[in-house]
């Protein structure tokens, strides 16, 4: 198989692509006719060498699935085999499927980089059974901790995924979680509930949520009725789903339904349902109509024709006593979207003019009164923008009413009316003429006064002929369809004017066939207006010829032959035969060697490749614009004639190359190492350039082949230190691109080495700034491991910063089990140094190597402590364990109030339930030892607090730290009071029931000497956290001890509510209405009306908290129970209007209470109903 060998390394062709053609139709051909036994001889055999061969010979591996080859690249750790070979399934398989999940975390992965290990946790999994898989997450998590095990959860059996959820608080990516739904929906469900319950608030990843809603959009709208999740916006595949699941709903609650569905999908799904939503979704209330409602806005997902129709018929149904000119007023110009018809438009344009008196809704008139008042108008208007604003509205109501006969009118009024006008307004006029109306709508009286225009905007002659070239474009247009005399008249004037103003067709005439023929038509007429006297001949030539190349470039197929105009051929001829060239020369010669070029079908007789190099080396005036220019074109092309190839050698072997600019060559470099790198390699020498943007590509590595790489190196290298500073750092970012990982590393140890002592020196000074680029530079290496040794020669404190990134990038792509020796030495560096040691290894290695190097590492000097604290915490809240959380708690007791700055990280970190009790205390306790004027100690405090507000939590604290809290904090008021501390005192007494009545008569008995404000303050914390969590127990006990030291007289506030959160914790919502009538009425009986308010309040703080239909239920069961004024009145107060976004079912609940409260007889009733209605303008 020594034929294999050969072939591989000399793969036909220059480009990656060829080369890769190549070598995959080697491998194919070697697949079919060679043995298993040759094939391993050959790949044995196979020295790969440069950049490019080493991808192909791992290809070569992956091609023949050679596993053990692929296992040994996977442990070197190279990026870029990594990302080859994890690719293949079947080497995910075939390489792990006989492997146990010990075997792999404690033997392979230990082998390979933590990057390679979390690529290859996110594909195992997919190939194990979910048993297996249990393993694997337990034999991760014992050496890499619960925080690397988590990739594999979502793969684990469903008991393990509850029981993992159950001792943790995690979050799950979101393709775990669509892992999960996929696998078992009742899992998902728990997750759901899981994370509701950890995050405290609805479960919103779109990605999940989109895809449940269309793969279930039974449980997705069971999940949203019960708030477990929440969504934005639904895509239109899943909108389809919910509309056929929950058609009903949607038709009676469009309003709730319109903001999270898809609207043109909801349109398009609901069909004939749409007039029943559109009834209901349209507003309720007169004022609510607006151009940019939602009833207005989902409209145009409906066909032009029926939007109008809809619309209407709905606002008659909906406001039948409401006139349409009420409805004209409400709506602006968003009506013309709904596409209403001639007759309606006008109608509404007279009822907003009429209102308005903005002469714009004039332009909807008919002609026959919007041109008479809009004349009158602008006779009686001496602002000048104002009167071409309403010349414009003339037009524009004849385009609205389509009637060209009125435009002409218009137009001769304009004539004989506003000669005075400025040329500018003329060109206005006439341009806004073209756009409003086609070409083929306006007649030829049109198109003369067009034409007259534009005579007298040459006659005022002062405007450009190229700023209203564009009406005389539409002029030509005209006149070659309908008038070939205008258009020979126009054309012929528009040559003149054109070249009086050196000529250029810009992008206007290349396009369709039309302006192709009128192109010609002018290269016709061109002889007998341009003389070669006229100031302009050269420019106009060189221009025609220009479009003559871009036409042929734009239509290689249908390019147009220069050869039938001798009169420019001519002009070409007598340019190139020339010896001196000025400008316009020279763009004559570019342009008609590019047509010759790019147009071989009517090439021109008198180029050729000797001609073409003759006049192209006479040029010198402007070298890069044409010698530049064509050579770019040729080396653009994938493959060349022999005519160019010989205009690229003459090019590439001139003697005066240097003159040519280095920004041209730059482009030439880069097109060559695009199509052509082995010309570049051949000359490189010759062409070399100091734009070196063009070097700055990773793929120049695989022309190693061809010996590009070691030419370009030479050439940077050389002199590098002469060059100024930007250009240093180019080329060192360059040259880690040209040389191999063991050379580039060789280079910059020799001339860069961070061991060589600095002078203050200019050359050490930039030498200095070298070592600074490079070590960010370091981090793009591939194989890890081989730049590790040198990179530590970088780990200097004048360095630190610049080095960390590619510190931290190469440790997560080297082997674990070689780490060790790096750890080692960065651990016996200085402490700005050593600190990262403890940091690296938290990341990227295994549980019992980080305990020891933690446990072992010395906490003796002042500010290691800080560093240590901070790595044992952070680790330990990803990776608990009782034995970490002590050596923790060790390096926390040595805190002190000079770590202010890690104070923040303290109380801010989340530590897993079962140490935080502990964790709190250990941290309240240092903080209190904190005498510093300059740290806001009790910021911390209160964030520790909030930690503690869970039941479990809760219940672990010691009863002496609560005793501490409360005595010490609970009385406290002002700006030192924490903002916490009464909610902390509610939840103990809640849920340390064993202490309970000690801890009631602490904090009552604190409380009873403190101010209105701080028990008040403390009531409302109590009132909010019962609501939510109901306890009628815990409440009559609140209450009992609480009447031990308030009278009712002195806290009647508090009394009434705590009575009314009693029975509210205590009934269903029908009983607590009528429990609260009941007690409102004995209140009244026992303190007289002044009492009411203080219900109110009491009894309106409650409400605050349930939903708004709740509410209303309630206050039609009170109501409905006993209808007393009391009662009444205490429903108008409270009761707010509801808006047309409300569901169908809290609309019924109000009118029935609005029923009731009308048929009162009660005077009292009546009045505070009429200020009801007053007040929100009903």
């Amino acid at each position: 198989m020594t034929d294999f060998a050969t072939k591989f390394h000399n793969l036909e062709g220059d480009l990656i692509r060829d080369r890769k053609k190549s070598f995959f139709k080697l491998l194919k051909e070697t697949a079919l006719n060679s043995t298993q036994s040759d094939i391993n001889q050959a790949i044995e055999n196979l020295r790969p060498k440069s950049y490019q061969e080493k991808l192909f010979w791992v290809e070569t591996l992956v091609y023949f699935k050679k596993t053990a080859p692929l296992i040994e690249l996977l442990k070197e750790g190279n990026r870029e085999y990594v990302k080859i070979i994890v690719r293949q399934k079947w080497f995910i398989e075939d390489a792990f499927k006989d492997m146990s999940a010990l075997e792999l975390v404690n033997q392979f992965f230990p082998c390979v980089s933590y990057s390679t290990r979390l690529k290859l946790l996110r594909r195992i999994p997919n190939c194990w059974s979910e048993e297996k898989v249990d393993e694997l997450f337990d034999a991760v998590q014992k050496r890499y901790g619960i925080y690397i095990a988590l990739d594999v959860l979502h793969v684990c059996s469903t008991s393990k995924i509850k029981r993992i959820l159950e001792e943790n608080e995690i979050l799950l990516h979101a393709h775990q979680v669509i892992h999960i739904f996929k696998k078992n929906e009742d899992l998902f469900k728990i997750y759901i509930d899981y994370s509701v319950n950890l995050f405290k608030k609805p479960y919103d990843e779109k990605g999940v949520l989109n895809l449940l809603a269309y793969k279930n959009p039974s449980l997705f709208l069971q999940l949203l009725k019960s708030n477990k999740i929440v969504i934005k916006k639904l895509p239109k595949t899943a909108t389809a789903g919910i509309v056929n699941m929950a058609k009903q709903e949607i038709l009676e609650d469009p309003q709730h339904y319109y903001k999270i569905l898809n609207a043109r999908a909801l349109v398009s799904m609901l069909k004939t349902d749409f007039v029943t939503f559109y009834r209901t979704f349209f507003p309720k209330k007169f004022q609510e109509i607006t151009s940019t409602c939602y009833s207005i806005k989902i409209l145009k997902h409906l066909p032009k024709n029926t939007r109008w129709r809809a619309f209407y018929e709905t606002f008659k149904i909906n406001f039948p006593q409401k006139s349409i000119s009420e409805l004209f007023m409400a709506i602006d110009s968003t009506i013309l979207k709904l596409n209403p018809g001639k007759e309606i438009v006008k109608t509404w344009a007279e009822v907003k003019y009429k209102a308005t008196n903005d002469e714009n809704f004039l332009q909807y008139y008919q002609t026959a009164i919007s041109i008479p008042m809009l004349k009158e108008k602008i006779n009686v208007t001496s602002d000048k923008v104002k009167r071409q604003a309403m010349l414009m509205l003339l037009i524009t109501t004849c385009a609205e009413n389509k009637d060209v006969q009125s435009l002409e009118e218009v137009m001769q009024y304009v004539e004989s009316r506003h000669k005075n006008e400025d040329a500018y307004t003329y060109r206005k006029i006439m341009e806004f003429i073209c756009n409003t109306f086609n070409n083929g709508e306006l007649s030829k009286k049109h198109w003369d006064f067009i034409r007259q225009q534009v005579i007298l905007i040459r006659t005022k002659g002062t405007i450009n002929f190229y700023d209203y070239r564009s009406i005389v474009d539409q002029l030509l247009v005209y006149g070659y369809k309908n008038d070939k005399q205008l258009f020979y008249v126009v054309a012929k004037e528009y040559i003149k004017d054109a070249a009086d103003s050196s000529l250029y067709f810009g992008d206007s005439l290349q396009n369709s066939d039309l302006d192709r023929e009128i192109f010609l038509e002018f290269c016709k007429l061109l002889p007998e207006l341009l003389l070669e006297d006229h100031k302009y001949f050269k420019s106009t030539i060189s221009s025609t010829i220009e479009e003559f190349n871009k036409i042929g470039q734009l239509r290689p197929e249908d390019p147009l032959n220069l050869l039938q105009f001798p009169y420019l051929v001519s002009a070409i001829e007598g340019t190139v035969n020339k010896n001196v060239f000025d400008y316009h020369e020279e763009r004559i010669i570019k342009f008609a060697i590019l047509y010759h070029l790019n147009v071989p079908k009517y090439s021109l007789p008198f180029l050729n490749a000797t001609k073409i190099c003759e006049v192209l080396s006479s040029v010198t005036k402007d070298q890069n614009g044409v010698y530049g220019d064509v050579v770019r074109s040729i080396v653009k092309k994938e493959r060349f004639s022999e005519t160019e190839r010989v205009i690229l050698i003459h090019f590439l072997e001139r003697q005066d190359l240097d003159k040519v600019g280095d920004w041209m060559m730059g482009y030439i470099i880069d097109d060559l190492l695009l199509q052509h790198p082995a010309y570049l390699a051949k000359y490189f020498d010759r062409i070399y350039s100091r734009d070196l943007a063009c070097f700055d590509k990773k793929w120049i590595r695989h022309y190693s082949h061809l010996g590009l790489n070691k030419k370009i190196y030479e050439c940077l290298s050389k002199d590098w230190m002469q060059q100024d500073h930007q250009l240093q750092l180019n080329i060192m970012n360059i040259i880690q691109n040209l040389l191999s990982e063991e050379e580039y590393i060789d280079f910059v140890d020799q001339h860069f080495s961070p061991d060589k002592h600095l002078d203050d020196s200019h050359d050490n000074i930039v030498i200095l700034q070298m070592q600074q680029y490079i070590a960010g530079l370091l981090k793009k290496a591939n194989t890890a491991i081989k730049y590790l040794p040198l990179l530590l020669k970088f780990c200097k404190e004048d360095l630190l910063n610049y080095t960390l990134p590619s510190l931290y990038s190469l440790f997560s792509r080297s082997p674990e089990n070689k780490l060790h020796p790096f750890i080692k030495i960065l651990s016996e560096r200085d402490i700005f140094i050593r600190k990262h040691a403890v940091f690296l290894s938290c990341e990227f290695l295994d549980y019992n190597y980080v305990f020891n190097l933690l446990k072992s590492s010395d906490c003796s000097p002042h500010p290691s402590r800080k560093y240590l604290c901070m790595a044992a915490l952070k680790y330990f809240a990803k990776n608990c364990s009782e034995q970490l959380f002590i050596l923790t708690t060790k390096f926390l007791d040595m805190i002190n109030k000079s770590h202010k700055e890690i104070f923040s990280t303290l109380v801010r970190i989340r530590i897993p339930k079962t140490y935080r009790a502990r964790y709190i205390e250990i941290c309240w306790k240092l903080f209190e030892n904190v005498d510093d004027d300059k740290i806001n100690v009790n910021k911390h405090f209160d964030r520790l607090l909030e930690q503690s507000f869970d039941e479990d939590v809760l219940k672990s604290i010691s009863p002496l730290f609560v005793k501490n809290v409360i005595n010490r904090h609970l009385f406290i008021q002002g700006e030192h009071r924490l903002i916490n501390i009464d909610k902390f005192a509610v939840l103990c007494l809640e849920y340390r029931s064993i202490e309970r009545p000690n801890n009631f008569a602490m904090v009552f008995g604190t409380l009873s000497k403190s101010n209105k404000r701080i028990i008040s303050g403390f009531c409302t914390v109590f009132v909010n956290f019962v609501y939510s969590n109901p306890d009628s127990k815990f409440i009559n006990t609140y209450i009992e001890n609480w009447n031990k030291y308030f009278s009712t007289v002195d806290a009647l506030d508090e009394y009434i509510t705590f009575n009314l959160l009693l029975k509210y914790s205590s009934h269903p919502l029908e009983e607590y209405a009528t429990a609260a009538v009941d007690y409102l009425e004995q209140l009244i009986y026992e303190f007289g009306p002044p009492v009411f308010d203080v219900f109110k309040v009491g009894f309106e703080n409650l409400m605050g908290k349930m939903k708004k239909i709740d509410q209303y239920n309630l206050f039609y069961s009170m109501i409905n129970y006993k209808t007393t004024p009391a009662t009444c009145v205490l429903v108008i107060q409270l009761l707010t209007p509801i808006s047309d976004e409300e569901t169908e079912d809290l609309k019924s609940v109000y009118d029935k209470i609005i029923q009731i409260l009308e048929s009162s007889k009660e005077e009292i009733v009546k009045c505070c109903y009429e200020i009801y209605l007053r007040k929100n303008e009903i």
